[in-house]
């Protein structure tokens, strides 16, 4: 039986799977950032605080939910065909 949204386990599943996607591409996303930063002469700073909008911590946050976002649509795709 496939999962999908009418499973109760389904949300749970996805959004634990979609944090830890998230997470895990900080790493990565800090290396585009610093070649970002490189080519284009921005300031690290301007970078994570979206060019002093927010403050850096939460510039850091707003970073994460932007990517938690596609990493949400990936977990539900990999849940919903893993049976």
């Amino acid at each position: 039986m496939k999962k999908g949204p009418g499973d109760r386990a389904f949300y749970p599943e996805v959004a634990v799977l979609s944090a830890v996607i998230a997470t895990l591409f900080m790493p990565a996303a800090a290396l585009l950032a610093a070649l970002c930063v490189t080519l284009f002469d921005v300031s690290p700073h301007a970078f994570v605080t979206f060019g002093d909008t927010f403050n850096e911590p939460i510039g850091l946050v707003a970073w994460w939910f932007a990517v938690l976002v596609p990493a949400s649509v990936y977990a539900a795709l990999c849940v919903r065909s893993a049976d």
